[in-house]
């Protein structure tokens, strides 16, 4: 990101500026999408199976707020 500030503050080439936020974006929705699937493969599906009841419907609830959050 401290590149892409640099970039701006340099008055580089908008095309170039704007290129490198795209890259940045792609990067963040892989890491995103890789933490989600662990999250869901370990502590979701470990809580489902072992948590109470109450355990198991805060771990859904909080996957579904990442979401909603994702959203607004």
């Amino acid at each position: 990101m401290r590149s892409i500030v640099d970039m701006v503050e340099a008055d580089a080439y908008c095309i170039e500026v704007l290129q490198q936020t795209t890259a940045v974006r792609a990067a963040l929705v892989k890491v995103e999408g890789l933490l989600l699937a662990r999250h869901l493969h370990h502590c979701v599906s470990t809580t489902l199976a072992s948590g109470s009841q109450r355990e198991r419907k805060l771990a859904l609830e909080e996957v579904l707020e990442v979401f909603a959050a994702g959203r607004r």
